[in-house]
């Protein structure tokens, strides 16, 4: 899902859904329309996008993102040149949405899922690949397009550092991007001194040179916990905030999820501070998406979590000093907010 931080639009992907009940798991996005604060929504003409070149399988829809007028759309099985290696298409809308790109790797490769994950924001697109294997099967990447005239080109290709990434990190299972940084997260790298799939996220700024990854840009959790943790499943950035999603971590129970807040110091490090459930359910997996809101600077965001049956009284906290977060909870989503 995606909405339009200064606009009027939601779009929902719907990756499994059948075109014309005959493409089985083909894709579609659902588009709505809300003017008005407080208003309905209301759907568009036509409510729902499916490009005329799906097939069975494409999973269009897997990711969304919008920013302006812009709407990207990911189909992580979809074909390009290669079959099955993954496609990324570029709605522009004028009076209706209509598809004005359809974006792949320059090296793409079957089995890549390219647009697992989409970031769009202006005219930088960020597109995770983590399945791509140049650096072992599913070590993952990220790509980088730029459209500085009219059309959409690849700039730069992420990986993370050749002495950290290894096979079936799934480096680029999510991407964020907001101004000139970009992060990416790879939910199942693993610390080689500790922990299995312990997972990180990685940031990468834009210099003279293109896009390289920061110094110090590798964020992880603030204690090893084992059991895949998958820190870097989500990613968000605004601001100069970055918040990274673990829902596998056991903070608070098995599988309970958490997030970290991570804000640059004066001296270039990347602090932290991990917000949980205080009184979590087991397999909640809290942080399995996130939004920061655009309008407050990044200093309110929602927490994705796995839907469960929720009773009593519910808070998220802020385990460092317990007074800094505020949240409240509705159906599958944590809306937090936190003081500056």
């Amino acid at each position: 899902m995606a909405i339009d931080p200064k606009g009027p639009w939601l779009a929902v992907g719907a990756h499994l859904a059948d075109a014309d009940n005959a493409r089985k798991d083909s894709g579609s996005v659902a588009l709505y329309l809300n003017p008005q604060l407080g208003a309905q929504p209301t759907r568009p003409t036509p409510p729902e996008l499916v490009p005329a070149d799906l097939q069975a399988g494409d999973q269009f829809g897997a990711s969304v993102s919008i920013s302006g007028d812009w709407l990207a759309v990911g189909a992580p099985m979809g074909d390009g040149r290669v079959r099955d290696s993954g496609v990324v298409y570029l709605f522009y809308h004028g009076e209706t949405w209509d598809l004005k790109a359809k974006l792949e790797a320059a090296d793409a490769a079957k089995g890549d899922q390219f647009g697992f994950s989409v970031s769009l924001n202006g005219h930088v697109l960020v597109v995770g690949a983590p399945g791509e294997s140049a650096r072992g099967s599913s070590a993952g990447a990220a790509y980088v397009f730029e459209m500085p005239g009219n059309v959409w080109t690849q700039t730069a290709k992420l990986l993370a550092n050749a002495n950290d990434s290894q096979p079936f990190d799934e480096f680029g299972s999510s991407v964020a991007t907001d101004g000139d940084e970009i992060v990416v997260g790879a939910p199942f790298a693993d610390d080689r001194t500790v922990h299995k799939n312990f997972g990180a996220a990685y940031v990468f700024q834009r210099n003279a040179n293109g896009w390289s990854l920061a110094d110090k840009g590798k964020l992880t959790a603030d204690a090893f916990r084992p059991d895949n943790m998958q820190v870097g499943a989500a990613v968000a950035i605004r601001g100069g905030r970055i918040v990274v999603g673990a829902p596998g971590d056991d903070l608070q129970g098995t599988d309970s999820g958490s997030a970290y807040v991570f804000e640059r110091t004066d001296t270039g490090v990347w602090s932290s501070q991990p917000l949980s459930v205080q009184d979590p359910g087991q397999g909640e997996q809290l942080g399995a998406s996130i939004q920061l809101d655009t309008s407050s600077n990044g200093r309110a965001m929602g927490l994705g979590r796995r839907p469960v049956s929720i009773t009593g009284t519910r808070r998220a906290v802020d385990s460092a000093s317990q007074s800094r977060f505020s949240a409240i909870l509705i159906p599958s989503l944590w809306v937090v907010s936190w003081k500056t």
